[in-house]
């Protein structure tokens, strides 16, 4: 009867245990920090080298992806030039722009194009896969010194308040927004085709190189 009454008791004991652990972490906030990424490299259009820790001159790097054969992308460059424009002229907002050939559309067809600003030479699309950049015209917001990423959406959609938040002391997770725009496809034999990792393969011999 002893044995009986000391199990049933050690059960009781044991589910009001958990129930409190259980509410505890319930009522706990969750810990919440932007999201990391790899470290990416690539060189532009123009032959000049860019990597995101290297940007460690500036306070945060923005990128847009870019389609040539998207026909919201003229619309979509216009208003993210404007918008670095004006970042360019607030003193003490240290901000560098870029687009991302995520398309990869190689040099051939983006010799044909006029932009204003630099555009990355993504190939085969490692770099805008590992992001998980899924629209041209979407924009990510990098910090360079943690190589986490501030921002993901529309150029309107929050880009300046997450970039304002970040320099002013600081955010406490990634902002994430809507993307108008068209669909990024990626190769999805790349998996299976042994294509190398970018963030440990691939990364490390184009900044050797």
């Amino acid at each position: 009867m002893n044995k009986v009454v000391s199990a049933s008791f050690l059960r009781r004991a044991l589910q009001s245990l958990l129930f409190s652990s259980t509410a505890l972490l319930g009522a706990m906030p969750a810990l919440a920090a932007p999201e990391r990424v790899s470290d990416f490299a690539m060189l532009d259009y123009q032959g000049q080298f860019h990597q995101l820790s290297r940007y460690l001159h500036r306070d945060a790097l923005v990128v847009m992806s870019y389609d040539r054969d998207c026909p919201a992308m003229p619309e979509l460059v216009q208003a993210y030039s404007d918008f670095s424009q004006v970042w360019e002229q607030n003193e003490g907002r240290e901000v560098s722009f870029v687009l991302i050939d995520s398309k990869d559309l190689g040099r051939e067809v983006m010799a044909q194009v006029d932009l204003p600003m630099p555009v990355l030479e993504d190939m085969g699309q490692l770099v805008s896969e590992s992001l998980e950049i899924q629209k041209a015209g979407e924009v990510l917001a990098f910090d360079p010194e943690r190589t986490t990423l501030l921002y993901r959406g529309s150029v309107d959609g929050g880009l300046d308040t997450a970039l304002e938040d970040f320099l002013d002391g600081g955010i406490e997770d990634t902002l994430t927004t809507a993307v108008e725009g068209c669909d990024i496809s990626y190769n999805s034999s790349n998996a299976n085709a042994g294509v190398p990792d970018y963030g440990s393969e691939v990364a490390p011999i184009i900044i050797d190189k």
